[in-house]
C-alpha cells in the first residue's frame, strides 16, 4: 500500500495506467458484514465512513442482504461511479448504488453520499 499526502492507494508506481504508474498490491482484506455481526450489537450507535474506490458495490451489497446494514445507524458513502482515471460514468454503478441505498434505508440506516 503506498500512502503519500493526498491519501493511500493499494497501487505503487511501476505499471503504466491512465497516465500513473501502478502495479496492483496485495493486502489482507475484513469481510465487512461479518466484522459488524461480530464486534456489534443493536444498542450500539455505529457510524461507519466508507471511501474504497468502487468496492463499496459489492461490500455493501452484501451489507444489505445479509442483513448486517440494521447495525449501522449512519454511513457516510463516497461513490465512484466513474471507471478508472476517465471521465466515464457507468450506468450499471448508478442503478447498484440507487439499490444499495435502497436497501440500507429499509434497514432503518442514514446514509449520506457524495461522489467523485
Amino acid at each position: 500500500i503506498v500512502y503519500n499526502m493526498t491519501g493511500s492507494s493499494m497501487y505503487s508506481r511501476t505499471k503504466k495506467a491512465g497516465g500513473r504508474n501502478l502495479v496492483r498490491q496485495r493486502c489482507p482484506t475484513v469481510d465487512f458484514s461479518h466484522f459488524l455481526k461480530r464486534t456489534v450489537v443493536q444498542r450500539d450507535f455505529v457510524k461507519v465512513k466508507l471511501d474504497i474506490e468502487a468496492a463499496e458495490y459489492d461490500v455493501l451489497e452484501k451489507v444489505v442482504q445479509d442483513g448486517s446494514g440494521k447495525l449501522i445507524d449512519e454511513i457516510h458513502i463516497e461513490w465512484h461511479e466513474r471507471q478508472g482515471f476517465a471521465d466515464v460514468v457507468i450506468p450499471k454503478r448508478i442503478q447498484r448504488r440507487e439499490s444499495i441505498v435502497k436497501g440500507l434505508r429499509d434497514q432503518k440506516c442514514s446514509v449520506y453520499e457524495w461522489q467523485t
